[in-house]
Order: C-alpha cells, then structure tokens, then sequence
C-alpha cells in the first residue's frame, strides 16, 4: 500500500471548540487534509458558537456526551468504518477507547492516541494502563506526559508532537493590530496577560492576591471563560481590585491576537494534582510567538514552554509568590529584559513549534 493511499478515520469529543486539545486536533486535520490524504472525522459534541480560527470541514458529529449521543456516534463510527476500511483510526481523547477497541476488530487498522495530561493522570492507573494498551502508538502533546506513560509503555510506541503555532495567523495579526477597544486599561499600564479556560488553576488567584504588593499601573487582564469565573471575581471584588483586574471573557482569534500584542507578560501558572495540570500550555507559547516574555508553573508540561537556549521567561513554583512578584517587578522595571526575552521566545516558537514542521512529524509518525 503507497503511503498516500492510506484512508485515515479520525475520532473526536470535540471538534469545533478553541480550547489547546481542540486546537491541538483541528491541526491534526488540517494537516492530512493538506497532505491529501483520505481523511473521515467525527465529533462527538455538535458545532458550537465560538469557532477554532481555521475550521475544519468535519464530515460528521453526533448530539454531545448523552446516552442518545453517545449511541449515535458509535453507529457513525461503525458506518464509516465498514464503508471505507481505514488503514489508520486517529483517536483525539483515550475516553474513546472501547470505540477503537471495536473498530479495531472490523479494520485491522493500526491506531494512534492522542494525549495530553489531565484526561491520563486524573484516572485511576489501571484502567489507564489497560486503555493504553489498545493502540500501537501513543502522540503526546509534552514530554512531561510521556514520560508519565512510559513506566508501562514502551519508548518505540511513543511520539513526541508539541503543540503547533499558526505562522500565518501571527504574522497577519501583526501587519493588523488595533489596540483592544473594549478595555478600560490605558496604554500606559503595564499589562499581565492570562488566557485559558477558567476551569482549571493556571495563576489567576496567585496574581490577584499580589496585585495590592505591586506598583498601581500593574494590571491584569483575564481571556476565558468557565465556572471559576465567579470564585475569582468574589476574590477581586474582596481586595477591591475590580479597577486592576479584567475579565474579558471569550474573544475571537483576531481580538485574542491584538490583546497578546498588547500585554508585556503572559502569565500561566498550573498546579499539578486532582484535576488540576497542564501539558504544554498554548497560552503560554502563542505568547511567545508575539514576543512577550512568560511565566509558567514548573510542575508538568508548562515548564517545556521554557527555552534554556533562547531565554523567552521563568518557570516556578506556583505557590512561590514572592518569587513571582520579585518576577513580574523585574519585568515591570527593566523593559530591555522585557524585550530581550520575548525576542527570544518569538525565535524559540518558530523554531519548535512551526506549524511545518508539525505537519511534517505528524505525517512522519503516521505513515511510518
């Protein structure tokens, strides 16, 4: 069988939504289908309203995670693989594994997972184990995950695939930056930037807490949205910081590009623990790739955000707050450092996190 022969039927939770796994699995895509390569997608959650920037042409989805749902998407499943026999079966999350496990049978298909971080330590590690095992070759978005995995894997199945930065997308933003309208900080603030879902710790009450020991003109802006939003604004309103702290919500791709270009420092801090963690942050490298320096955590896949040869910013300790204040003032009062790093963590991205080169390994370890 030529290499692009090969019939590919890729499975999703979610495929339409701008969180880092639907991104992360939207480039995937885009990638095959660039590569014209015979490609099938399912999603199992419907469209929804806030689109990743380059949507895919997903060629079916099912009704999201109900009884109803979850019936219909194993029949898709099924349908497409009796019709067309995929030689490879791309599965973007390890909850779909009993789906793979029956489409295994019917194909002889060779299979891929995709993970990530918190779907895989926050299971019980049996049951993990056990799911692993189903597929010949496990892609990982940081090395911190597979190196997790690899204590009951072993290394000839396991890819390393980092997350990729859309050039073009950066590039285009630059030549077409506005300054955001509908924020109430001045061009004279110095702005810490964080972006990601608020479902998770990625910093916010760390900063928020520290904000009244930093200078009045350090301000924090907040893209995302999800369930803490309520815990983090009762936080701002105790301290009463509600004129230093902004929740922006959920923004189109060319309002989140204007508001990277804006801020002089990209904050995400994780936690490692019960539903807590991340792999490689996209917050934090697309920050880079616009050229501002950044903090992460240094527990899990944060801290590969790092560059030790190109110097983009500090990893540390998410309960260190002296160190992160000591950090953002450092920032705040030495701007040439300030644009020494995030010179630095532009090279750094488009080094390692190309999206060309993510297309080319992509394709490498799938057709291998």
């Amino acid at each position: 069988m030529k290499k692009n022969h090969q019939k590919i039927l890729y499975l999703g939770t979610d495929l339409y939504s701008v969180g880092g796994i639907q991104r992360y699995c939207n480039y995937q895509i885009r990638a095959i289908k660039e590569s014209k390569l015979f490609i099938k997608s399912i999603s199992l959650n419907p469209p929804s309203n806030v689109y990743f920037r380059k949507m895919n042409n997903i060629d079916f989805h099912s009704f999201g995670p109900t009884l109803i749902g979850k019936m219909y998407y194993l029949i898709l499943a099924f349908y497409l693989a009796v019709r067309y026999r995929p030689h490879i079966i791309v599965c973007s999350h390890i909850n779909l594994t009993p789906v793979v496990k029956i489409l295994k049978i019917i194909t002889s298909a060779k299979s891929f997972l995709n993970i990530y971080g918190l779907e895989i330590w926050s299971q019980p590690k049996k049951l993990i184990i056990k799911r692993l095992h189903v597929y010949d070759s496990i892609i990982g978005d940081c090395r911190n995950i597979l190196d997790y995995v690899s204590d009951f894997l072993s290394d000839e199945s396991l890819y390393l695939l980092y997350d990729p930065i859309d050039e073009e997308w950066v590039e285009n933003a630059k030549k077409n930056y506005t300054v955001p309208s509908n924020s109430k900080f001045s061009t004279a603030d110095f702005i810490i930037l964080t972006v990601g879902r608020l479902e998770r710790q990625k910093g916010h009450s760390e900063v928020i807490n520290i904000l009244n020991n930093l200078p009045r003109t350090i301000v924090y802006q907040i893209l995302g949205d999800g369930f803490m939003k309520e815990e983090l604004s009762s936080l701002v309103k105790s301290l009463k910081l509600e004129d230093r702290v902004e929740f922006l919500g959920r923004v189109s791709d060319d309002e989140l590009a204007n508001y990277y270009q804006r801020s002089d420092l990209v904050l995400l801090i994780s936690s490692v623990g019960k539903d807590e963690g991340e792999g490689l942050p996209m917050g934090a490298i697309e920050g880079s790739s616009f050229g501002k320096p950044i903090i992460v955590g240094n527990q899990d896949g944060s801290r590969e955000a790092i560059s030790m040869k190109y110097i983009n910013g500090v990893s540390i300790d998410p309960k260190d707050s002296d160190r992160l204040r000591s950090h953002i003032l450092k920032y705040y009062k030495e701007p040439n450092l300030k644009q020494l790093h995030g010179e630095a963590g532009r090279k750094f991205s488009k080094k390692y996190f190309g999206y060309k080169s993510f297309k080319s390994k992509l394709l490498e370890i799938l057709l291998k």
